[in-house]
């Protein structure tokens, strides 16, 4: 038996971790610069997207220390508050 297939279908661990640590945390930019330029007047679904799909990643950044890093990525992209749940 080859162990191929095994080492196939374990590839999907890696993708998902570099999914979460990498791209996750570096799409709050891109998303922050989307989310300022909607109207949200019109589109009243769409005023708390942004800090549903970051929550986890806000808690996260706010109890290992580096909220003020986010913060300021965010900020390069767009000038909004981010706000923790209570």
């Amino acid at each position: 038996m080859s162990d191929e297939p095994k080492k196939r279908s374990r590839a999907w661990i890696g993708w998902a971790a570099f999914l979460l640590f990498v791209l996750y945390p570096l799409s709050t930019g891109p998303a922050a610069w989307l989310d300022d330029r909607i109207d949200h007047a019109e589109a009243a679904w769409t005023s708390r997207i942004f800090e549903q799909v970051y929550w986890p990643l806000c808690c996260t950044a706010d109890a290992i220390g580096v909220h003020n890093l986010l913060a300021r990525y965010i900020d390069l992209f767009a000038p909004i508050q981010i706000r923790l749940p209570h």
